[in-house]
């Protein structure tokens, strides 16, 4: 989810374009998975898997909220530039086999 809002984020917000905000969303998560790892991590490899695990969980669900409440002034739906056609849709159907 945080990915996601990033790149609506990096569009919507910032005005970049799709490719841009798409490489600004994975740096940031590249980022934000780096902290994690140094912060969290690092000085519990020596504790049973399912410590891991749990902090892995519990952040997940951390994140997932918290990305709602810091974009939630941000439109999160990515605009398309091109306008849908029903012709266009039609040209790429598939043939009915009944």
């Amino acid at each position: 989810m945080l990915g996601a809002l990033l790149v609506a984020a990096g569009l919507n917000a910032l005005a970049l374009g799709l490719p841009a905000a798409l490489a600004a969303a994975g740096a940031g998560m590249i980022a934000f998975a780096a902290a994690f790892t140094a912060w969290c991590c690092a000085g519990s490899s020596a504790d049973p898997s399912i410590s891991l695990l749990m902090v892995t969980l519990g952040l997940g669900a951390l994140m997932r909220g918290t990305a709602a409440v810091v974009f939630r002034g941000i439109p999160s739906a990515i605009r398309f530039r091109f306008r849908s056609t029903r012709s266009s849709w039609a040209a790429c159907s598939c043939p009915r086999t009944s």
